[in-house]
């Protein structure tokens, strides 16, 4: 993925009030998702069914509504394809629920809006600065570096932040055993 300075400093993140107001099925997600950080992202770092499915079972999502998803699923799945480029997931639930605190869900994700678009535009910015040196990989690597430094200053403010008292998935549920209509059991479903 090229991510070039003019394209990074003019980069929009669509806030909550510009997300769908209606529910939507997982493929219309993915579509607003990968749309989204379409000019940020490259193609094998786009969202998929399976990473969905994932998240919502790690609960670093709320699952789906009757398989529809809203709002806060949308503004929750482009903060955590966004952060998962160089967290692993259990930081980037450790993240959103510190970026909760005291934050509605519009707020955290504006918030999470504002700040992507000023480090882009920052980033292209300093892009300028490093243009002048003639060797591409002294560039790569300091850019490399640079994203290496705030991975590590990321995890030590969380560490900061106190223990990880984040709820573990539970496991599916099983529903009783219905009885059909002659009084034996029927198989057991999860749900």
């Amino acid at each position: 993925m090229k991510l070039k300075a003019e394209a990074a400093g003019s980069f929009h993140c669509p806030r909550y009030a510009e997300l769908p107001g209606i529910q939507l099925y997982m493929d219309q997600v993915l579509l607003v998702v990968n749309d989204a950080l379409s000019p940020v992202t490259a193609e094998e770092d786009r969202l998929t069914p399976a990473m969905v499915n994932n998240y919502v079972k790690q609960r670093v999502v709320e699952p789906p509504v009757k398989k529809k998803y809203g709002k806060a699923h949308v503004a929750a799945l482009i903060m955590v394809t966004a952060f998962k480029r160089v967290l692993p997931i259990l930081q980037v639930k450790r993240l959103l629920c510190l970026l909760g605190e005291g934050r509605t869900g519009e707020e955290r994700y504006d918030l999470f809006c504002q700040t992507l678009e000023s480090t882009l535009q920052r980033a292209a910015l300093s892009a300028g600065d490093l243009a002048p040196a003639p060797d591409a990989g002294l560039r790569a690597m300091r850019a490399a570096l640079t994203a290496f430094v705030g991975k590590c200053y990321a995890e030590s403010i969380m560490e900061e932040a106190g223990p990880e008292d984040l709820p573990e998935p539970e496991e599916p549920k099983k529903k009783k055993p219905r009885r059909n209509p002659s009084g034996e059991k029927e198989k057991e479903e999860s749900i």
